[in-house]
């Protein structure tokens, strides 16, 4: 046929060269590729702490649902601490940083009965401190002053308090 071209052989040979271009379907793939934390709706990396299970050896076999479940028992912990970490922080604010140190993580946890329990007494939580608290028992009390005599012989009471008695 004599109007067609026909392909010459250098263009049958010659390979073709790669695009810079991409095409939609392949940013829909990236986008697609929804994580196991994406999907369970938490921040905490799900298939990270399964890794992490599986290299512990915990148990023969591990399901998928309970890395969901630690990583979310986890991120629940953080974001209580957290908050009230934040809330110690607030009520400290001598200077005009807003930062949560370990102090106030201490503090929070120690204020906190059920995290307090959790954490238990042997945890240390470096640069954090210890809680102020006074024994009642070694707390000083309140000195009574001394009878003193008068000239004429009779004594005098000097005391600050009637009744005398602490509780």
């Amino acid at each position: 046929m004599p109007g067609k071209k026909t392909p010459s052989k250098q263009s049958m040979t010659k390979k073709a060269q790669p695009t810079q271009v991409s095409s939609p379907e392949d940013e829909n793939d990236e986008k697609s590729r929804i994580t196991s934390h994406e999907r369970a709706g938490l921040i905490f990396p799900v298939g990270r702490i399964l890794r992490i299970m599986k290299e512990g050896r915990l148990a023969d076999r591990i399901s998928d649902k309970s890395a969901v479940a630690i990583a979310a028992v986890l991120e629940y912990l953080s974001a209580e601490i957290i908050e009230l970490a934040g809330d110690q922080a607030k009520e400290e604010r001598v200077m005009k940083k807003h930062m949560i140190k370990p102090r106030h993580i201490t503090l929070a946890i120690r204020a906190d009965e059920e995290l307090n329990e959790l954490v238990g007494e042997n945890v240390i939580i470096p640069m954090g401190g210890i809680i102020p608290h006074i024994e009642p028992e070694i707390e000083q009390k309140p000195k009574r002053k001394r009878a003193k005599k008068s000239m004429g012989g009779e004594e005098e009471e000097e005391s600050g308090e009637e009744g005398g008695d602490m509780e």
